[in-house]
């Protein structure tokens, strides 16, 4: 039973630890299978604080025990097991702009974007991707993104669909 939680799910992960994590229009829930009941992650996990009112589009877990929440409209979270806390996560050293594909590899590469623009992160910071063919984005939508081996795929709303492939000096063309 999803009892007090909002009924439209948006998002499932099952973490490490055998925890289900379940995204919804309004928040977000974990299963825990052994008691078949649902709890908030401040339950479980101390720290783990989203804004009210998070729409959550996807939920991750990297190689470091860390928690990645996408939502709809606040953008990226990070929540740190080992450190038991939520990070401050910065792109190009700003306040993230607005975040709507969010993807990692089982490396733990991690790529995000925003409506026109690529980025890798490294631990909390991301950086643009050196696209020497930035101008592909431009006045189009970057819709979704995925990694496949070292290459980024993205889609953009005129269904166009790319392959960034890294060069021999370090940045990306399409």
């Amino acid at each position: 039973d999803f009892g007090k939680f909002s009924k439209m799910i948006t998002a499932l992960y099952a973490d490490q630890a055998d925890w289900l994590w379940v995204g919804t229009t309004q928040e977000i829930a974990l299963y825990d299978r052994y008691t078949d009941q649902f709890v908030l992650p401040q339950e479980v996990y101390k720290g783990f604080v989203l804004p009210k009112g998070a729409w959550i589009k996807k939920v991750l877990e990297d190689q470091d025990g860390h928690i990645w929440v996408l939502t709809q409209n606040l953008g990226l979270f990070c929540y740190s097991k080992p450190e038991r806390k939520m990070l401050a996560l910065s792109i190009a050293g700003t306040k993230p702009e607005k975040i709507i594909t969010f993807v990692m590899n089982s490396q733990g590469r991690k790529i995000a974007s925003t409506s026109n623009k690529v980025y890798e992160g490294f631990g909390q910071e991301f950086a643009p991707l050196p696209l020497r063919e930035a101008r592909f984005f431009e006045g189009k939508v970057i819709s979704e993104v995925a990694i496949v081996k070292d290459k980024i795929w993205a889609i953009t709303d005129e269904a166009e669909v790319t392959i960034l492939n890294p060069n021999s000096r370090g940045s990306f063309e399409s």
